[in-house]
């Protein structure tokens, strides 16, 4: 919903039964919120989700991000945004939090736009320790 110019808001769940296949295991749930604020070249966003796998010994996630975007001008746009994706702990396994954070830009001149982005993220996949960069450059060219 839009209560007012440049904000939007908007809210979802899903429920999955598939895995609730024993005594020991439930449904799937999955929930979402967000708020987008949008005024003149920028725009700033909030996300926060959940999701319990209902799947017996399985650990839920606990999910925040936010993100910044500008448009610089009709051609040059760049944004950043960060997303945190806590696993709960189950039994002997601790909790681990994935953090990604990334970096965009793109400029575009007629058909052509050259766009960049750069990301990062410690305990990638939510495994201790392992982390994980990558660099795109790319032109993409429309006819």
């Amino acid at each position: 919903m839009s209560p007012i110019d440049g904000l939007s808001i908007g809210a979802g769940q899903s429920v999955n039964s598939s895995t609730d296949t024993s005594t020991t295991s439930t449904d799937t749930v999955e929930s979402v919120a967000n708020i987008k604020y949008t005024m003149g070249p920028v725009s700033a966003g909030y996300r926060v989700g959940e999701s319990e796998d209902g799947t017996a010994g399985a650990a839920s996630h606990a999910i925040t991000a936010w993100s910044l975007a500008f448009n610089v001008n009709d051609n040059f746009a760049i944004s950043y945004g960060e997303q945190e994706n806590e696993q709960n702990a189950i039994s002997a396994t601790a909790a681990v939090a994935e953090d990604v954070t990334g970096l965009s830009a793109a400029y575009t001149m007629g058909a052509a736009s050259v766009r960049f982005n750069h990301s990062e993220s410690s305990n990638d996949g939510n495994v201790a320790n392992v982390d994980d960069e990558t660099t795109e450059i790319s032109l993409a060219l429309s006819f």
